[in-house]
């Protein structure tokens, strides 16, 4: 966040692009992964824009150029257990500022 702050007190403000990920290991609580996608970019932004304004940054400043939801990674195949690092590959968020 410091380093968001930054950008926006030298250049006057920032772009903002976000990718979130969910794998394809099947999710009841979201109903589907496309939706648990879209709240982790969902999230992600909101968390940004709230530690940017307890900065004291206005969140005017701040643009968002790039939102990317998606579902991405190997075919679920009932193997979690044995296969979650490779699962958990395609469980993330990215964001990146410039």
């Amino acid at each position: 966040m410091n380093d968001v702050a930054n950008l926006i007190k030298a250049n006057g403000v920032v772009y903002i692009e976000i990718e979130s990920s969910a794998s394809k290991v099947p999710t009841t609580t979201y109903k589907n992964n496309e939706n648990l996608a879209k709240l982790r970019l969902k999230e992600a932004q909101d968390r940004l824009i709230s530690a940017l304004k307890q900065k004291g940054i206005d969140t005017s400043k701040i643009v968002f150029t790039s939102e990317t939801s998606m579902v991405q990674g190997p075919e679920y195949n009932d193997d979690f257990i044995q296969n979650k690092k490779e699962y958990e590959k395609y469980q993330y968020i990215r964001i990146k500022a410039k």
